[in-house]
This record gives structure tokens, C-alpha cells and sequence, in this order.
């Protein structure tokens, strides 16, 4: 059977935000492309090289924005969830999860996946406690790196929690595709028994899956992992506390942040917040761990602010509605803006700290995410996946810091070279 010839677009723009290694903005220049990114240059060279192409105009081109860190599961949550203390929001988020998922199997997920799309987002990275959501995702048009969450902290039941786990992740396998990768998630170091934890990470291990978890997203995490004290234990956490125990009698820390953070050496893992994590742990990640920053969410659960200043690179991403007002990645950058401005404002000796900082948080949803969660896009580069997102905007001096700051939503998506609805 003959192959079917790739089809071959032009975009032409005004301003390219490549988001490449040297982070080049290129003016007036166009994008010759078909699944993969084709050819970079001047409008005509690039005409030339296919002169049947398609041609879309745009002020500004970037590729498509990546979610790293989501939970869609939760979209229909409306007023069901308590705010402002992690322990208080954890153990609500016990009484409502099974409720929350069944009410988001339609309209919440498909109200939740037109956000995205809006906001210029081409790839997600989704954690499923459920897996229902799982064909929806798979026909969504966007690229999905689709998590199976597992929690059981009763170590006597781990083995039928296992077996409950793979059961979803086959269930999921069955839509991979060059836009659905599946992949696990061990919920946290509190709430998964070591068996457990360890299963879910030797079958990455094996296959060479990407790994996601919680890290050190709260005080209360903190204390009960390093000294069996704080919220978990107190009568904000009472009630949790109760889910603890009927779990596992005789609840006690599974591990130091460092074990639990050895137990993933070697495999692809986005740690998610870690607002108290200490150097030598973050150290411990090493070149396959990947610290996933969701500002708004840690600010929302009374957990603080993550010091990005002492980070390298970094991702960043909205969360779930669940414990955030939109999935708008503008949002959340803008959020990030404002929240780590004044330390930066404090420890830079550069006058130009807020650009510096915008370039920082767009390259957290496009390359480095990217890197993150293992994909070949998240920059205008030849060769990268033509997933690009286009916008209307105006030219100033701060332009990327401007860009981020008035911008709401895209005008266009392209992911995989195919135009998706925004």
C-alpha cells in the first residue's frame, strides 16, 4: 500500500518565539512544516521550497504550550473542596474524589479541554486516579502523557491494589498513539506503601515509562515525613488523620524525602511542587528527576512559595481545578510573575529581572516541559514537532514580559501539524 504524502503548511509571523537554547525571538520570518518542523527562514526561501504550501499569517507564532501537571478528573468541582489548609483540602478531597470523577466524565471535562486549547496548550500532562477519562483524552486532538495514579498506604493490600492499578493502565494502553503516551504516577510518599510504591516504579523501570508524584507540597507532609509530627496529626488533620489510620492502623512515615526520592533513581519523574524540598534533595533528582511547579495551586492550599531563585530549570503548570480557578497557562504565569518578583527583585543584580523572569516561566511550558515529559516539541526548531500556537499581540521594547502579561488566548493550536479547534 502506497503511503499517503504529508501535507505541507507555511506559517508566516511577525515574531517567532523559538524557545530554543539560545531562547531567539525572530522577526518576520516563516515555518515550512508537516507533522515535524521542516524549515526556518525568510518568507520567500521558504515559499520556495514548497510553493504549493498553504500560507497562515500570525503576529506571533510559539510553540504550543505544555501543561505539565493537570488532574481533569476534578474539573467539575464547584464549591465542593476546602481551601486554604492542605490537610483540610486533602481529606475533602478523600470525602469528594469518587463524586468529582463521575460529574467530570462530560460536560466539567470537555468545558476543562476547550480551556487548554484557548490558552495556546498543545500537550498535557494528566494524573488519573479513575482512568475514565482516558478515551476522551485519547480523541482530544492534543498530545497527553496520561499518568495512572495509584494510592494505598495498607501495605497488607498492596498486592490488590497493584493488580487494581495494572488492570487501569492496560485499560489506558489500549489508546496509545503518536498523541497518547501512557505512563504512572505513585501519588506521594504519605499515601503509597513501599511494595506499592515499588511495583508502579520497577514496571517504569521496565518499560521505560515516565513517572509522576507529589513532593513535599505542604508543611504537614514535611513534618510527618522527617519527624512523624505536624498537620497529619493535629486537629486540622483529624479527620485525614482518620483516613490514615483505617488505611494503615498503625500509620508511620514510610520514608525520609531522601529514600523516597532514591526510590526513583534512574527513571524519568516529574516531582510535583516541592515547596519543601531541601537542596540536597532536589540534588538527589539528578539528570531524570524534574521539579513541576504549580504556583497558584501551593498558594490556594496554604503551602507557600516554591523558591524558584534556587532551582534550575523548572515546569510549569496549573494543576487541576480542583485546587485552582482556570487552566490557563497565561494565568499561571502571570501568577508566577507576581509571586516571585520581589525575591528576585531582592537577590538580582540585573535591572531587567522581570524579563529575565518571563523568559524563565515560557520556557517552564514549552521547552523544559517538554524535556520533563520526554516529547520532541516545545521549540521552533527544525526537526521538533510542528506543534505550534498563534496569537494576535503588539511590539514593545519588554516584549516577552508584555506578551505574558496582556495575553488571554490563542488564536490557532497546531499540534502534530493539524489545526485544532480553539
Amino acid at each position: 500500500m502506497q503511503k499517503k504524502a504529508k501535507i505541507m503548511k507555511i506559517i508566516k509571523a511577525k515574531k517567532i518565539i523559538t524557545a530554543n537554547e539560545k531562547f531567539e525571538i525572530l522577526d518576520d520570518k516563516a515555518v515550512l512544516f508537516d507533522e515535524s518542523i521542516l524549515r526556518i527562514g525568510d518568507f520567500e526561501s521558504v515559499q520556495k521550497a514548497a510553493p504549493n504550501a498553504p500560507v497562515i499569517e500570525s503576529d506571533i507564532l510559539t510553540p504550543a504550550l505544555i501543561n505539565a501537571h493537570v488532574h481533569l478528573e476534578f474539573s467539575a468541582n464547584n464549591a465542593n473542596l476546602h481551601f486554604g489548609d492542605f490537610v483540610e483540602w486533602l481529606k475533602s478531597i478523600v470525602e469528594n474524589r469518587e463524586t468529582l470523577s463521575e460529574q467530570s466524565k462530560e460536560e466539567a471535562l470537555a468545558n476543562a479541554l476547550k480551556a487548554l486549547k484557548r490558552s495556546g496548550v498543545g500537550t498535557i500532562g494528566e494524573i488519573s486516579s479513575f482512568g475514565g477519562e482516558a478515551g476522551v483524552l485519547a480523541k482530544s486532538g492534543l498530545r497527553v502523557v496520561f499518568f495512572n495514579e495509584v494510592v494505598g498506604s495498607n501495605a497488607s493490600a498492596a498486592e490488590a491494589n497493584f493488580e487494581r492499578f495494572l488492570a487501569r493502565f492496560e485499560a489506558s494502553g489500549r489508546f496509545e498513539s503518536p498523541l497518547f503516551t501512557n505512563a504512572v504516577s505513585v501519588h506521594s510518599p504519605y499515601s503509597v506503601a513501599p511494595k506499592l510504591a515499588k511495583s508502579v516504579v520497577d514496571l517504569a523501570r521496565q518499560k521505560g515509562l515516565a513517572v509522576a508524584t507529589h513532593f513535599l507540597e505542604s508543611r504537614a507532609e514535611s513534618e510527618w515525613l522527617r519527624s512523624k509530627r505536624g498537620g497529619f496529626l493535629g486537629e486540622a488533620g483529624r479527620r485525614f488523620g482518620e483516613h490514615l489510620r483505617r488505611m494503615s492502623p498503625n500509620a508511620v512515615p514510610f520514608w525520609s524525602p531522601r529514600e523516597f526520592v532514591e526510590l526513583f533513581a534512574g527513571v524519568r519523574t516529574l516531582f510535583i511542587h516541592c515547596v519543601f524540598a531541601e537542596t540536597a534533595e532536589l540534588a538527589a533528582f539528578g539528570e531524570s528527576g524534574f521539579v513541576v511547579h504549580c504556583p497558584r495551586s501551593n498558594l490556594l492550599l496554604g503551602s507557600g512559595r516554591l523558591a524558584v531563585e534556587q532551582l534550575g530549570a523548572f515546569s510549569l503548570a496549573t494543576d487541576g481545578l480542583s485546587s485552582n480557578v482556570s487552566l490557563n497557562l497565561f494565568d499561571e504565569m502571570r501568577a508566577a510573575l507576581f509571586l516571585h518578583a520581589g525575591a528576585l527583585a531582592q537577590s538580582s543584580q540585573n535591572c531587567d529581572f522581570l524579563e529575565l523572569l518571563a523568559k524563565r516561566l515560557f520556557c517552564a511550558v514549552s521547552r523544559d516541559a517538554a524535556k520533563a515529559l520526554g516529547g520532541q516539541n516545545g521549540e521552533i526548531c527544525v526537526g521538533k514537532r510542528a506543534d505550534f500556537a498563534l496569537f494576535d499581540g503588539e511590539f514593545s521594547r519588554q516584549f516577552l514580559l508584555n506578551f505574558i502579561l496582556k495575553t488571554t488566548h490563542a488564536k490557532g493550536l497546531f499540534v502534530a501539524g493539524k489545526g485544532v479547534e480553539v
